[in-house]
């Protein structure tokens, strides 16, 4: 699929089905997102609300905590779903169970480390996360939370696990009851424990924390249900094997590592070059929690679009590629803005629902709200990206907006402008939103056209209909493959393709290009072990 034809092509018979298919899922992905928000902002918004500043101050600096929580549990659970999945398509159904108690097991043991780790060193945890320049009340607030969260950190690994390889053997039911029943119960003991026993943010923290266990509790029934594969049994370890996993993982988990960073660096600066660094980090927070509402709509775009894009690049089948990321952009770039707008002209009872009623509150939502729809045509770009295997262009995307705009950007006018500081998001956006475009918009131009002109030709030819889609097929991966893995972004670099028609009805398909050339019968290579998970994955990319 190439995109840089996308704003010239019509929209042909491939709207209909793309359209239908993009609504069956889309408004239901809504729903989903929205109790995910209620979720994610259920913390701030009842600690704002019992008290104040110095509350959030204190739960916005402890959160990097649950960033690396989602960078290390994303990385073993969907990982080890991966393999585990793989191995039970290979029928090997013993060693899939035994892979998942391996995951669990290691998970458990590494969340158990850190967790005591991090208690034993919690003062100068709590000072590097910014609370070197705190005052001593919101100091003391971040050790109660950053603590209880840290000794419980296994009960969180064990639900990223559990929901992950529930799914994959094919219980998704009891998955997204235990996701729906877990976060009601951390937004209805967020109230019970905060406001009504007054308990503040140890009390926050500890709905959290039962949410998660809630979740466990009801997952671990999938384990007792016949008809299933899952249970649980101890397995000595495979650290090679559980490795692998965990790579694989990384790959969904690794852009929370950039966030991680940058909330740190973000509450530092803030802490020390505010003029008020408690309510500066604390009206961060509630921008970062805005987030979670700005984002529901794009983020069920991107959700809805991904395994569709997928089926559709497998096929080959251009036109509803064309027409999906054409759809996805338009519902979630203009829901954004319209959400945009929403959250602006209420930013004022927005604020007061985290307990903050103050000018700069406001202030800093609205300039929040600008950037709302760069960031959906960023974020559905790159998914899209991914989606379709182009890795290289989404990873463009993605490190641009997550490290090489983002970063310099807050740090200098974190130091030199902290009264604009809300509006570096907004500056890191449209820049990120620019550059993406100009990614997306080259991106394999050539090829775009000479396929044009392949399926022109074919056309015009009266070619079979197995015969040009085998044709445009095989040209596409073949110029793909040279562009993105022999040519070196030298302008006078080219593809010469001609297409010569026999009699006897066969058409003979001549590509010569001016890349390095390449010899695979000169590779090294090893002999292959059936039994290794490393070789097994290597066989997979092969395409066996």
């Amino acid at each position: 699929m190439q995109i840089s034809n996308i704003i010239n092509l019509q929209s042909g018979k491939g709207r209909f089905f793309c359209r239908k298919m993009f609504h069956k899922v889309f408004w239901m992905t809504n729903l989903a997102s929205l109790g995910l928000v209620a979720a994610n902002i259920m913390d701030a918004v009842v600690v704002g609300r019992q008290m104040g500043a110095s509350g959030l101050a204190a739960i916005g600096m402890v959160s990097p905590i649950y960033v690396l929580y989602n960078i290390l549990g994303y990385g073993f659970s969907v990982g080890g779903a991966v393999t585990f999945s793989k191995l039970m398509g290979k029928g090997k159904d013993e060693a899939a169970v035994s892979h998942f108690n391996q995951i669990l097991l290691l998970s458990v043991l590494v969340s158990a480390f850190i967790g005591i780790a991090g208690n034993l060193l919690l003062t100068p945890i709590v000072h590097l996360l910014g609370g070197a320049a705190a005052d001593a009340a919101v100091i003391k607030m971040c050790k109660d939370y950053a603590s209880l969260i840290l000794w419980t950190f296994p009960i969180f690994m064990i639900n990223f696990v559990f929901y992950e390889f529930v799914r994959c053997d094919d219980d998704q039911r009891i998955a997204s009851i235990s996701y729906v029943i877990g976060c009601l119960s951390d937004v209805a003991l967020n109230w019970i424990l905060v406001v009504g026993l007054d308990i503040g943010v140890q009390g926050a923290a500890w709905a959290t924390v039962i949410g998660q266990f809630v979740s466990v509790l009801i997952l671990t029934t999938h384990f007792f249900k016949p008809g299933y594969h899952l249970h649980m049994a101890l397995s000595k370890i495979n650290f090679a094997e559980t490795l692998i996993s965990f790579k694989i993982g990384l790959s969904t988990s690794s852009r929370y590592f950039f966030q991680c960073l940058y909330l740190i660096m973000v509450n530092n600066l803030l802490m020390h070059f505010a003029p008020d660094g408690n309510l500066y980090v604390a009206v961060f927070d509630v921008v970062m929690n805005v987030t979670y509402i700005g984002c529901f709509i794009y983020t069920a775009a991107c959700e809805t679009m991904s395994p569709l894009a997928s089926t559709f690049n497998a096929e080959h089948n251009r036109e509803n590629l064309i027409e999906l990321l054409k759809t996805a952009l338009l519902y979630g770039c203009i829901g954004s803005i319209l959400l945009g707008i929403v959250i602006a002209v209420f930013a004022d009872p927005v604020a007061s629902m985290f307990g903050l009623n103050n000018a700069l509150s406001v202030s800093a939502i609205r300039a929040y709200c600008i950037s709302i729809s760069f960031t959906a045509f960023v974020e559905i770009s790159a998914c899209f990206y991914q989606a379709i295997e182009k890795p290289k262009a989404a990873g463009i995307i993605t490190l641009l907006r997550n490290f090489v705009i983002l970063f310099p950007i807050s740090a200098i006018i974190g130091i030199y402008w902290t009264q604009y500081f809300w509006y570096a998001l907004p500056a890191e956006e449209i820049l990120t939103a620019l550059a993406a475009s100009f990614v997306i918009f080259n991106d394999q131009k050539d090829v775009s056209r000479l396929l044009s002109q392949v399926e022109d030709y074919l056309e015009q030819s009266d070619s079979g209909i197995k015969q040009s889609y085998v044709i445009s097929m095989v040209v596409e991966e073949l110029c793909t493959a040279i562009i993105e893995h022999a040519f070196k972004n030298d302008p006078e670099e080219y593809i010469q393709l001609t297409i010569a028609p026999e009699e006897t009805g066969n058409i003979v398909v001549n590509i010569r290009d001016s890349a390095v050339s390449f010899n695979p019968f000169e590779m090294q290579t090893k002999r292959l072990n059936v039994d290794s998970a490393s070789d097994h994955a290597a066989i997979d990319a092969m395409g066996s």
